[in-house]
């Protein structure tokens, strides 16, 4: 993805340049009128009229000095750019969150066939439960101090709530699914 930005960073300078006729680093109205002429060429029908034009050179022209230099060309590609990157990054961060339920419910399937059976809910049930007892955690009070248990779920509580379909196995897209009603 990187690549793919440094690629079109460049190529939107170059058009920039293209744009620049007296080369002196600044792009004058009249210079964006003929650039936006010269790319519309064959395309009359999405051609901006003279009004659009100067808007979007007024809107680049950050300073309002009548020209655009290079950095205010820049301005905009590199705001959509930061957005792309950011997308791409939540992108990256749910497949390894997904990578890691899909490892969690590997380790649950332990006859291998991809789904979830009520013996092995019951399995990662139990084991919680022995994990939380081990820790401590399985006793809290309440604010009058009276001993309250933690609930204890069963397998077939965890397939009643996971087993959309109802055919008595849990498959990897109902464990996301129902790790999300269970978590709600």
């Amino acid at each position: 993805l990187q690549q793919q930005l440094e690629s079109l960073r460049k190529e939107h300078d170059e058009i920039f340049g293209r744009g620049d006729k007296n080369r002196d680093g600044e792009m004058s109205m009249r210079e964006f009128v003929y650039l936006h002429r010269d790319a519309e060429r064959g395309d009359e029908a999405n051609a901006y009229d003279e009004d659009e034009l100067k808007e979007a050179f007024s809107d680049l022209d950050k300073d309002g000095s009548e020209s655009i230099t290079l950095e205010e060309w820049r301005r905009p590609f590199e705001e959509h750019t930061d957005s792309w990157l950011q997308i791409a990054d939540t992108e990256a961060q749910q497949e390894a969150q997904t990578a890691h339920y899909k490892d969690v419910f590997n380790q649950m399937d332990h006859d291998g066939d991809g789904m979830l059976n009520v013996m092995e809910l019951q399995h990662e049930m139990d084991s919680l439960q022995r994990e939380r007892r081990s820790a401590g955690t399985m006793r809290n009070t309440d604010q009058d101090g009276e001993d309250v248990s933690v609930v204890h779920l069963s397998g077939g509580d965890m397939m009643l709530m996971m087993d959309t379909d109802k055919n008595g196995k849990v498959t990897f897209e109902e464990y996301l699914l129902g790790g999300e009603q269970v978590a709600a």
